[in-house]
């Protein structure tokens, strides 16, 4: 588990692959978690000071072709969708904003190599809506992830078309970004 220190980006900032969003405080050092995608951060869904364990969420992230505050204004339905809760294990410090915190399960896994690795919400929407596994793709992500990027690619050189819905995503989807983690130095 790990305590959320501080946040290095507010709800509607622009992100870029490699931008440092917050500090987490582990029992073995504070590392600074980075995305792997562009975007903007739409929602932080975890306050400063709140105790997480590795795969819970902490942030929603939009695409960068979607409007941050549409998918802000839908992040408490997308939060449920994934079975997450209303309430956080840590309450938030006074100073935080008055944000309603809440809590996602780990994110589902693609296997690769026999190895289990995170996925976000946008990867797993495209994989459900071409009809695909992410076994199916290859990772470019740290060691092997497999990104948005890739899906759309992998999509592209297959010409592949979407297969039928039985319910629409919520509006302006939600984009949980994939973050590594390196020791901050000092």
């Amino acid at each position: 588990s790990g305590t959320i220190v501080q946040w290095h980006k507010k709800e509607g900032d622009e992100l870029a692959p490699g931008d440092l969003v917050c500090e987490v405080q582990t029992d073995k050092a504070v590392v600074g978690m980075e995305v792997d995608e562009e975007g903007f951060m739409a929602k932080i869904v975890q306050p400063e000071g709140s105790v997480n364990k590795v795969g819970d969420l902490i942030a929603i992230l939009a695409n960068s072709d979607e409007d941050w505050k549409e998918v802000n204004a839908n992040a408490d339905a997308f939060i449920a969708s994934l079975g997450g809760s209303a309430a956080a294990e840590a309450p938030a410090p006074a100073a935080a904003p008055a944000a309603a915190p809440a809590e996602a399960p780990a994110a589902p896994a693609a296997a690769t190599g026999g190895k289990e690795l995170p996925m976000g919400p946008a990867v797993r929407l495209l994989l459900s809506t071409y009809g695909l596994s992410a076994n199916q793709i290859t990772g470019t992500g740290p060691h092997g992830t497999v990104l948005k990027g890739d899906v759309l690619s992998y999509v592209a050189s297959k010409g592949l078309q979407k297969v039928p819905q039985v319910a629409g995503p919520i509006g302006g989807s939600a984009v949980e970004t994939t973050v590594t983690s390196k020791p901050i130095p000092g």
